[in-house]
């Protein structure tokens, strides 16, 4: 099947066939911690040090957090599922049971996140119906390597666990 008119529904099946991990993104509001469920995340730069988001322009939390010019990007392990269909709808309660202290810059960090990025905001670019948002890496933490969970991914509109890939698999 093939086509060529601009079918968001055609378009959707097709980028669903790509897993994407799973984050939360985290700020203070004065002294209300908030954050959201974000899937579109990628390391952008290593020298320097960037991130990327894509964060959707109807989104209500992210005018919270783009004035304070920092955030948390929380990594996902495989049993966050819920965690993340929590902080993908509005809600007054999404901290509520959830355990997490604060980075240097004080932005919420989840304790048994797999890992966490502080990041500080670089520049924020046109994505269409997205914002693309560069950020600076300013603190890394979590769970060293050989203890972290397998993370939480999204894959064909569903929530998934990765697996710890054999030994003999190697790196790409």
């Amino acid at each position: 099947m093939t086509t060529t008119t601009r079918d968001v529904a055609a378009f959707k099946r097709a980028v669903g066939h790509f897993p994407t991990g799973l984050t939360i993104v985290t700020a203070h509001h004065g002294a209300t911690p908030v954050g959201m469920t974000l899937q579109s995340f990628m390391s952008l730069s290593l020298d320097p040090m960037l991130i990327a988001l894509a964060v959707a322009r109807t989104s209500t939390t992210w005018p919270l957090i783009e004035p304070t010019g920092s955030f948390a990007v929380n990594i996902l392990a495989g049993h966050h599922h819920s965690l993340a269909r929590r902080f993908a709808v509005r809600s007054e309660n999404r901290f509520e049971s959830v355990e997490y202290t604060t980075s240097r810059a004080g932005n919420p960090v989840f304790t048994d996140s797999v890992a966490w990025l502080d990041c500080r905001t670089h520049r924020i670019v046109d994505g269409g119906d997205h914002w693309i948002v560069m950020a600076d890496v300013i603190e890394i933490g979590g769970a060293p390597d050989d203890t972290a969970e397998p993370a939480l991914v999204f894959f064909r509109s569903r929530f998934h666990r990765t697996t710890t890939p054999h030994p003999e698999e190697g790196t790409p």
